[in-house]
């Protein structure tokens, strides 16, 4: 999980604070649930977004469960009760996504650097690369409720026999 390891708490109110003042944030990343394309130690750029500025394929930066910021794709958005929230899952992620409400969301990751390169996320082809990913990811889960659903059908066919 791309999140903050040292004194959490105080860099998620500070990050939130310059980010609501239309401030961008830079940190370094720790954790693999963005991999490949966010890797531990590479240091992200975070610009201020609403709920409603994100879009699918997009990384947002947000709290989750405990106020833990992390920086997940945005890999669908959800309109129930005239509430819209957002579902985010990191790139190497297997599990559920999280649930992210307009109060959550603190901003876009639109930069990445490492080793002393900088590339610019969210823009043009990597903003197309960002959706393409989200559709292997649903893809993946596909491919894994088929595999599963053919080793049952496998093992009841045994079974019968």
């Amino acid at each position: 999980m791309a999140e903050m390891r040292k004194d959490q708490g105080g860099f998620a109110e500070l990050s939130a604070d310059l980010l609501r003042r239309g401030m961008a944030v830079r940190f370094r990343a720790h954790g693999r649930s963005m991999e490949p394309l966010i890797r531990d130690g590479d240091v992200l750029t975070v610009e201020p977004a609403r709920l409603a500025d994100l879009r699918v394929g997009d990384i947002a930066l947000h709290r989750v469960g405990g106020g833990q910021l992390v920086a997940h794709r945005v890999v669908a958005r959800r309109t129930a009760g005239g509430q819209t929230s957002l579902a985010t899952r990191g790139d190497a992620a297997f599990g559920a996504a999280d649930a992210v409400g307009e109060q959550d969301v603190l901003g876009r990751v639109v930069a990445r650097e490492r080793d002393g390169r900088v590339v610019r996320l969210g823009r043009g082809m990597r903003r197309l690369g960002g959706r393409l990913w989200v559709t292997v990811l649903a893809c993946r889960g596909l491919a894994r409720r088929l595999a599963g659903g053919g080793r049952r059908l496998a093992a009841r066919l045994r079974r019968r026999a």
